[in-house]
């Protein structure tokens, strides 16, 4: 009888979503998967590119999606997607193990260097929510996992993302609601995910975009942020818990944005609270545009 990984009918999202939730837990990526990504993903492993998978090929497709889904995410996001994504390049992968350029220093290494190179990589990094947003007329990026140790800085100073297990995807062809019109913060996100996590289903895919914008919130008290009431939350922006939650009394590094020029410093501060916590419908994403401006003034263009 013909192997099971050689068939096309587990190459269908409906066989995969029973495979996957064999799984304790299933990650963001393969809960949203939608038919049109999976006929976009098998055009990265059309090696030959005669618009039908082979064998092998299939094999090397379902086994990425099975043991390591965050592979063929990167791998068709790098080799054959049309738009540059700030992900490092993927070069190869055996079973659970994948091989991907150097993506360069964790950003935890910049924290010593001159202001107006940090500026520069924060601006890059509030950029990299707008493009996970707004950039790509088929796909909505959703990232809510805001750590040091989730992005490095290459040699030529570009941030990438490294760390693509809780990236979800989402197909702008699901009927993708709008975006909020009341202002949501924290407690908003919270309610919406308890909701998610109760149902365990899909149904709830085309409504996360609308919560897009917390990606702002989250990179601001997490990664930006040198705000003393921010500082003390090492936790701060996690919706559900978490396995790998920081203890409480882990001294948090000091905001990317720490020891800003003198004369920047209290705009700066009132920025990353309107980042933060919105108290009026748009006001985060004023003040996101806002903080950006300030970041191009200041930044350091020659990294």
């Amino acid at each position: 009888s013909e192997t099971i990984l050689m068939t096309d009918h587990v190459l269908q999202v409906p066989w995969l979503r029973k495979a996957w939730h064999i799984a304790p837990t299933q990650p963001p990526l393969e809960v949203c998967m939608s038919d049109r990504f999976l006929e976009e993903i098998k055009k990265a492993y059309d090696e030959n590119v005669n618009r039908k998978l082979s064998k092998t090929e299939r094999a090397y497709l379902l086994t990425s999606l099975l043991l390591n889904p965050e592979a063929a995410l990167l791998n068709y996001f790098t080799t054959r997607a049309e738009k540059d994504w700030p992900f490092p390049k993927y070069m190869g992968a055996c079973g659970r193990v994948i091989f991907v350029e150097n993506g360069g220093k964790l950003l935890g290494s910049v924290f010593d260097s001159p202001w107006e190179e940090r500026a520069n990589i924060a601006l890059q990094l509030l950029d990299m929510i707008d493009k996970f947003r707004n950039s790509d007329p088929k796909w909505v990026f959703i990232f809510f996992d805001f750590r040091y140790d989730n992005f490095a800085v290459n040699s030529y100073g570009r941030l990438n993302l490294i760390d693509f297990d809780d990236l979800m995807l989402i197909d702008r062809e699901t009927d993708v609601g709008e975006e909020k019109t009341d202002p949501c913060n924290m407690d908003c996100l919270k309610a919406f995910f308890a909701e998610v996590e109760e149902e365990r289903g899909n149904d709830f895919c085309p409504e996360i975009p609308q919560y897009s914008q917390m990606m702002y919130a989250i990179a601001c008290v997490r990664i930006l942020s040198y705000l003393p009431e921010h500082l003390s939350q090492p936790n701060w922006g996690e919706p559900v818990p978490r396995t790998h939650r920081e203890p409480e009394d882990v001294v948090k590094p000091p905001g990317l944005l720490w020891g800003p020029p003198e004369h920047e410093g209290k705009v700066l501060g009132e920025l990353l609270r309107g980042c933060v916590e919105e108290k009026v419908a748009g006001g985060r994403l004023e003040a996101v545009e806002e903080l950006k401006a300030l970041l191009r003034r200041n930044r350091k263009r020659d990294i």
